[in-house]
């Protein structure tokens, strides 16, 4: 069962590790209010954070990874392609147990 949790909290883990760590800033960002995050380069996002932290450099794969988690993309606005989930907040990583991979048939299309 701890096994089985710690495999569950993987991808909020490696995220806010990855939002906190100072090789990447410039690369992804939490917006100003923490409320949500963003790739700002996705050619240095590929190249240097998902090998480092996935072992992989295919984007399209982390972002269904993600979207399997439930973020959702941001459609408009200020926050316009940033990633939102309700549970990912900055410097609340005590809510990131309350996330879990969605099965395939509880994802929602997107807007």
């Amino acid at each position: 069962d701890r096994d089985i949790h710690h495999f569950a909290q993987r991808l909020p883990t490696k995220l806010n590790r990855m939002l906190h760590d100072t090789e990447l800033s410039g690369v992804i960002e939490w917006m100003p209010h923490g409320r949500s995050w963003r790739i700002i380069d996705r050619d240095e996002f590929r190249a240097r954070a998902l090998p480092t932290y996935f072992q992989h450099s295919n984007m399209a794969s982390f972002i269904r990874l993600v979207n399997a988690w439930g973020f959702r993309r941001v459609q408009s606005g200020v926050d316009y392609d940033s990633y939102y989930h309700e549970c990912f907040l900055r410097g609340m990583p005590h809510l990131h147990i309350q996330m879990r991979r969605l099965l395939p048939d509880e994802r929602k299309a997107p807007p």
